[in-house]
């Protein structure tokens, strides 16, 4: 009587604990909803499912943006996670965050496999200029600390976040994905930057049924780079990673 009198106890408590983060969550989308209104004039089912789908963390941490803004440079830690990918796979996203002087590092190193002579270099090259990209295409305003992101071709599979097969481009050669399984030496910047974005656990904002046609018939916002490539980083990016920072879970 006494064992099913506590269980009873501990799903009452369960239950007001979810409803609590329940508000705090809804707090959060609110902040999110209302940014990305004023950075794109854009409203629909698209802002609900944009936040429901990088919902799917294994660090359910949601600080409001005051939170954030308010939050001190962060010791170094490892970030660890995994994302449900394509709706229905579990992946893994991972960086390193690194303090250099007043600045939190976000680091990403790949190792490339299958490589060919001129390959690591064409790679050095790229995620440089990717790593440029969201730098400067982060939201910086939702944090008191400047934020530099760096992604490196590691050529020590041990010392690497993600191990993928290089390939190239063909009617024979599947490479748009997994992003931790095979990238292809011809991808355009567009297309690495989105990928990028994977490791860094942001998931991809279309329907899933409609990858053909890369969610363009779905209300999926294509000004955003997890709708499509040739998008920009938008706010909700912005926080997903951000909060992941302050979170002292993720050093674990």
């Amino acid at each position: 009587m006494l064992m099913r009198k506590l269980a009873t106890l501990m799903t009452a408590l369960s239950f007001l604990v979810s409803l609590g983060f329940a508000d705090e969550r809804q707090y959060v989308r609110d902040e999110v909803y209302n940014s990305y209104r004023i950075d794109n004039g854009y409203i629909g089912g698209y802002l609900n499912r944009i936040f429901q789908r990088h919902e799917f963390d294994s660090h359910p941490y949601y600080p409001s943006f005051e939170s954030l803004k308010n939050a001190h440079l962060p010791a170094p830690k490892k970030v660890r996670g995994t994302m449900t990918y394509a709706g229905r796979f579990v992946r893994k996203y991972a960086y390193d965050v690194l303090r250099e002087d007043d600045t939190a590092v976000i680091e990403v190193r790949i190792h490339f496999r299958n490589t060919r002579t001129g390959d690591y270099a064409h790679f050095t090259k790229m995620l440089k200029k990717a790593a440029d990209y969201w730098t400067q295409g982060i939201d910086k305003s939702l944090l008191s600390f400047s934020v530099q992101f760096r992604f490196l071709a590691e050529e020590d599979p041990l010392k690497a976040h993600f191990n993928v097969k290089t390939v190239s481009t063909s009617i024979f050669t599947p490479v748009h994905g997994p992003y931790d399984v095979r990238w292809s030496r011809d991808w355009k910047l567009d297309i690495m930057t989105h990928e990028i974005g994977h490791m860094l656990g942001l998931n991809d904002e279309y329907h899933y049924g409609s990858l053909l046609t890369g969610g363009l018939f779905d209300g999926c916002d294509n000004r955003s780079k997890m709708c499509s490539a040739k998008g920009d980083i938008q706010v909700n990016h912005s926080y997903f990673i951000f909060k992941r920072i302050i979170d002292e879970e993720v050093n674990e």
